[in-house]
């Protein structure tokens, strides 16, 4: 496993590469615009986003102060803004509150607000990993956005505007005649599409926006602009940052945010010609099996669990044939890290055929689990994103995996 931060990226690419190209197609270019050689290894599966959950992997339950017009005014307009369902909005509190001017407690720069108590709500709104809270007057009538708080990150709790851009990247030209955009937002969206103006709104996880994060609070600005030499299909590539920090852009982080932008970029392509019936069915035995073992419940576990049993036997030699023991020593006792769910992310099928999945947990206190440095260094990769991978076996789907394990 400690190794999978860096075949990650190197299999994201690879599924970006396969997705693109097809017998007899012109080879799609890569990040920086160069045509790509034909992928020869996997045939990948679109990704698919899975239905919201809760920070304990459950859909989220309906309150009846959603009914609110404050409440429901507030979400409607943080889902217009964002780009995403509505129920896709979940409503984490909403009290009472008496704001001290007409601009609810939020007025903007030079703003003249009449000295007026206004009875209204205080509503936190919660989309994937980010939280926002909006002040509104009684009947929803005005509603402000006062902040927006992403949780669970170290160091990147911040309130920021909706639409604060960190990333924009733009390419067009080549034999195909490409013209594509993405737009990342700190707010943990990004904008992808091409120059007709119809975009798509992808929702990074935890650890691509900590990624974002990084980038921008560590490096300068970057311009970076590459057009290939001067033939007829010619490809432009271009790259900017409004950075905050004091650190050069070199060339591995330039490239690296191309490979990044690359990857979201062919997300809605493939989420069209996904099998929805079969990812959500793996999806749900991958959140099932890590509910099992989190609760306690490790009968469950093993009737969800198809992969090897070697390690879980040299572990407990004590114990013999008894799958679901083995599985409560290794959480309780083993140093299998046994929790909830975050996200999962469809990644597509492995040379086996078992549907793989990019799996963020949740800690206790619901922040993002991380894991490293390891073995009591104090620096090292850290890892947030893990590897799983589910296959359907008859008519049951089997985990293959198990959880994180720390030494």
């Amino acid at each position: 496993m400690a190794a999978m931060k860096r075949v990650l990226p190197l299999f994201l690419a690879l599924v970006l590469l396969l997705s693109a190209c097809g017998p007899g197609s012109t080879p799609r270019p890569d990040a920086t615009g160069r045509p790509m050689p034909e992928p020869v290894l996997l045939t990948p599966v679109p990704t698919h986003p899975l239905p919201a959950t809760d920070s304990t992997g459950s859909p989220p339950p309906t309150s009846p102060d959603r009914e609110l017009p404050a409440v429901a005014a507030a979400i409607e307009i943080l889902a217009r803004d964002l780009g995403v369902p509505e129920d896709r909005v979940i409503l984490v509190d909403v009290q009472p509150a008496d704001w001290p001017d007409s601009c609810l407690g939020s007025a903007g720069p030079g703003e003249m607000c009449a000295d007026v108590i206004t009875p209204g709500y205080r509503v936190l709104l919660r989309v994937g990993v980010s939280d926002y809270e909006f002040h509104t007057n009684s009947d929803g009538t005005s509603v402000r956005q006062a902040e927006r708080i992403t949780p669970g990150l170290p160091g990147r709790d911040r309130p920021v505007l909706v639409w604060e851009l960190a990333v924009a990247y733009h390419r067009e030209g080549g034999i195909a005649g490409f013209c594509d955009d993405v737009k990342v937002y700190l707010t943990g969206y990004a904008l992808v599409g091409d120059c007709t103006g119809s975009n798509t709104a992808v929702q990074l996880t935890a650890s691509q926006l900590q990624q974002v994060y990084g980038w921008y609070d560590n490096t300068g600005p970057i311009e970076y602009s590459y057009t290939d030499p001067a033939v007829a299909d010619a490809m432009t590539i271009t790259l900017s940052m409004p950075g905050k920090g004091s650190e050069p852009a070199g060339e591995e982080t330039i490239q690296a945010i191309l490979e990044f932008c690359a990857e979201l970029l062919a997300q809605p392509s493939l989420d069209e010609q996904a099998d929805k019936s079969a990812l959500e069915a793996a999806g749900n035995t991958l959140r099932e099996f890590f509910t099992a073992l989190y609760v306690g419940d490790y009968v469950l576990g093993a009737k969800l669990y198809g992969g090897d049993t070697q390690i879980l036997q040299d572990w407990n030699p004590d114990i013999q044939n008894d799958l679901p023991a083995w599985l409560a020593r290794g959480c309780n006792q083993n140093g299998l890290v046994c929790l909830l769910p975050r996200s999962l992310t469809y990644i597509g099928p492995d040379a086996d055929g078992a549907l793989q999945f990019v799996v963020e947990f949740n800690n206790p206190d619901g922040t993002l689990f991380q894991r490293g440095p390891c073995c009591g260094e104090e620096t090292g990769p850290v890892e947030s994103a893990f590897l799983y991978r589910v296959v359907q076996q008859d008519d049951l789907w089997l985990v293959l995996d198990l959880p994180p394990y720390v030494p």
